[in-house]
């Protein structure tokens, strides 16, 4: 891993740690054993590393919704996917990167807040999609009328659990009998 690397990797880490505004240079100088001055090469600011490691997740969060929505033939198991692909980077007790963005957005710089939207955006639409083709597949019970609704909730339970999870010190752990209830997915299916 070059030097370049590490710095997105560890700054990712101390974001997700203890948000954007509680890292510095520094604490990155610190944790990948270089001069402060040394970062500046790679990332002039603060901004551009933070929008550099926003703009990674999102390009690798579409990629991978895409791929959980052809590999993955029911809802359930596309929503248990996408749970999984949100709590990877959280065994280590962190937050997942787009709530640990969300948590201080308004003292996040423009860009960044834009970006931060956008994570929400991206995560909200491709449930309303995923939600949308298992009503007209006959496979769950929602009311087509409150697909943006129920996203937010399914989106809600998701970010909580990760929340809780770090909160208390427990492992992230999806309940996907929860998940199937509050989609209306019978056991039986």
């Amino acid at each position: 891993m070059n030097t370049r690397e590490q710095l997105l990797s560890q700054a990712e880490f101390l974001l997700r740690e203890r948000g954007y505004a509680a890292f510095s240079y520094a604490d990155l100088a610190s944790a990948v054993g270089i001069r402060k001055a040394s970062i500046h090469h790679h990332f002039p600011t603060k901004e551009a590393l933070g929008i550099t490691i926003a703009e990674s997740h999102l390009a690798e969060l579409t990629s991978r919704l895409q791929q959980i929505q052809t590999e993955q033939p029911t809802l359930a198991t596309q929503i248990m996917a996408f749970s999984t692909l949100l709590s990877e980077k959280s065994a280590d007790r962190t937050l997942p990167l787009c709530a640990a963005l969300a948590a201080e957005v308004t003292v996040l710089p423009e860009h960044l807040q834009t970006l931060t939207r956008r994570f929400f955006d991206i995560q909200l639409q491709w449930l309303q999609t995923a939600i949308a083709s298992a009503i007209a597949r006959g496979e769950c019970t929602l009311d087509a009328q409150r697909i943006g609704v129920e996203a937010q909730h399914l989106m809600a339970l998701i970010d909580g659990v990760a929340l809780v999870a770090r909160g208390t010190g427990t492992a992230y752990a999806l309940d996907s009998e929860i998940v199937n209830r509050l989609l209306g997915i019978s056991a039986n299916r």
